[in-house]
């Protein structure tokens, strides 16, 4: 609801650096950063003149009274101006769309990279756009020479989902999926899987009676146990495998795990 929307960024503090909403202040800074050609080659491909810069100043804080999320001033416990990092829709003209999934973007100085500050600020604002998103998928572009930006996304769990032109020039796009949708599209896989198995085995139970699956395994072996105990003891297991499966996705949000990766519970 817009009367439950944030008006203006609030505040976020990290073990070094403060994140802040863009006051007049910050604007010579702020001019300073995006008139650096070392900044903006992989950005804009050209520094940005002051009037260009007023107008990204004012785009964010717009940003923020329209939709409710926007970018932050990232300054070090002492003051020193670093950068700016935050999330935007921008209504991009590409192909293939970004599904109005939030943008995250970020940009240090010069003398900022190289310390981890990019890392501290981008795991900041993802954890506040977890609760602001309720885990909704975040994306992010980036220059497929911007070596450094590409490893910072990687490390914070984006993963990249396709190659795009935009205004003319190739581009990267790369997604984050929340650590709950993640647990969940883990444990929905574990639960197929089980269901065949369960199939497979009782099909084998009602055809190759009196054989019994060995503990652990797929494979049936003849035995004393006749089929209905066979398939009795596959769903207690099943079962087992279910509440470990819970057990690993708990832990895998709990670690901030990175991507799905989809999981076997079938022995081969």
């Amino acid at each position: 609801m817009d009367s439950d929307r944030l008006r203006s960024a609030p505040a976020i503090d990290t073990a070094r650096l403060s994140l802040r909403g863009h006051r007049l202040a910050d604007f010579a800074d702020s001019a300073a950063m995006w008139a650096d050609p070392e900044v903006t080659r992989f950005i804009s491909g050209r520094p940005l003149s002051r009037e260009e810069a007023w107008a990204r100043v004012l785009r964010y804080v717009g940003h923020w009274s329209l939709m409710g999320f926007g970018h932050w001033v990232i300054r070090e416990a002492g003051g020193w101006f670093v950068g700016e990092v935050g999330f935007a829709d921008g209504q991009r003209d590409i192909e293939p769309g970004l599904g109005g999934a939030p943008e995250i973007g970020w940009a240090l100085t010069p003398g900022a990279q190289g310390r981890g500050y990019g890392a501290e600020a981008v795991a900041a604002v993802l954890a506040w756009g977890e609760r602001r998103f309720g885990g909704a998928r975040t994306v992010c572009l980036i220059d497929p020479d911007n070596t450094a930006s590409i490893r910072l996304a990687e490390r914070n769990g984006y993963r990249r989902v396709a190659q795009a032109i935009h205004q003319d020039q190739p581009t990267l796009l790369f997604e984050r999926l929340s650590q709950n949708v993640v647990a969940r599209f883990d444990l929905r896989a574990a639960t197929r899987a089980i269901d065949r198995r369960r199939q497979m085995e009782r099909k084998h139970c009602k055809q190759m009676q009196p054989l019994q699956r060995q503990p652990g395994t797929s494979i049936f072996v003849i035995g004393d146990e006749d089929a209905e105990g066979a398939a009795a003891r596959a769903d207690r297991d099943d079962d087992k495998a279910v509440r470990a499966q819970r057990r690993r996705c708990r832990i895998g949000r709990a670690q901030s795990r990175v991507g799905w990766q989809p999981m076997s519970l079938i022995d081969d």
